[in-house]
């Protein structure tokens, strides 16, 4: 599982390898150091209160995550894009998120 999620991002932090968890300021400017962007560059969303603030802290945006549209909604607005969740399948679990015009 882990390769397969890995093959989908650009960078991969782990937190059990790294020795670093959230909120801990240094896994956040890790992540930014690896994506070579500056914190201010960067939108971290999390469903943790303290983890969005720590994010915040160290000059990322953060959206907190209390639903699937909000989330999508406000990082939308941010990126200035329509994103949308849609089912993929009314019979199973499988969703996806797409870029609207």
């Amino acid at each position: 599982m882990t390769q397969f999620l890995n093959s989908h991002f650009d960078v991969v932090l782990q937190s059990c390898q790294l020795g670093i968890r959230k909120p801990n300021p240094l896994i956040y400017r890790l992540a930014c150091h690896r994506l070579e962007v500056q914190p201010s560059q960067a939108v971290f969303l999390d469903d943790l209160g303290r983890n969005v603030r720590a994010a915040r802290d160290v000059g990322m945006t953060a959206v907190r995550v209390r639903e699937t549209h909000q989330a999508l909604r406000e990082l939308g607005t941010l990126l200035g894009v329509r994103l949308a969740f849609e089912k993929t399948d009314s019979s199973s679990s499988s969703s996806h998120v797409s870029l609207k015009s």
